[in-house]
């Protein structure tokens, strides 16, 4: 029974709503959810190797039990669409460490490339993009790249469920991390 609410919890985290399949005919989305903050396998100094961890929901992940994301894309041409999110989050662990309960905002812009562009209920994607995140007085940019899936119940409604790596280009600020969504 511990195992089995651990994996439904880790289902509800990373689990986001999106509404419209994406193409010429639909080009709009949006997408839901929750999103959780993970710095522990990000190779760096302190930290776990690439990878490293990479599920462990308890002792790494920052999560608030609400909606904390939610983004809108517009499909473009051929597989590619464009995207803007916004997520809100609470900093408590960085690492093995305590955080401190450091606010998180997260601003991206995503190109996504459908790599199964037939209109299935499995729909597999590739992002890469940039962004800006502020954790409490602290902001930088980051480079991100990411991979995630839509799963189609109809032409409208899908479950979203996606890991961006996103770099920072001011370590001394934003640490490098991985945001689930």
């Amino acid at each position: 029974m511990k195992h089995l609410k651990k994996v439904l919890f880790a289902l509800v985290l990373f689990t986001a709503f999106s509404m419209n399949a994406q193409d010429e005919n639909n080009p709009w989305s949006i997408d839901f959810g929750v999103n959780a903050v993970d710095f522990y396998p990000t190779n760096q100094p302190g930290m776990g190797n690439w990878f490293d961890e990479f599920v462990n929901v308890g002792d790494h992940y920052n999560v608030i039990p609400s909606i904390s994301r939610i983004r809108v894309g517009k499909y473009l041409d051929n597989g590619f669409s464009l995207g803007l999110a916004g997520s809100l989050n609470k900093i408590e662990k960085i690492g093995d460490n305590a955080g401190g309960d450091l606010s998180y905002i997260g601003v991206d812009l995503d190109i996504r490339y459908a790599l199964m562009r037939s209109k299935k209920w499995f729909d597999p994607y590739l992002s890469i993009g940039g962004g800006y995140n502020f954790i409490d007085d602290n902001s930088a940019g980051t480079a991100n790249g990411g991979v995630g899936a839509n799963f189609w119940f109809n032409d409208f409604v899908g479950l979203n469920l996606q890991s961006v790596y996103k770099h920072s280009f001011d370590e001394d600020n934003v640490m490098p991390h991985f945001q689930h969504a």
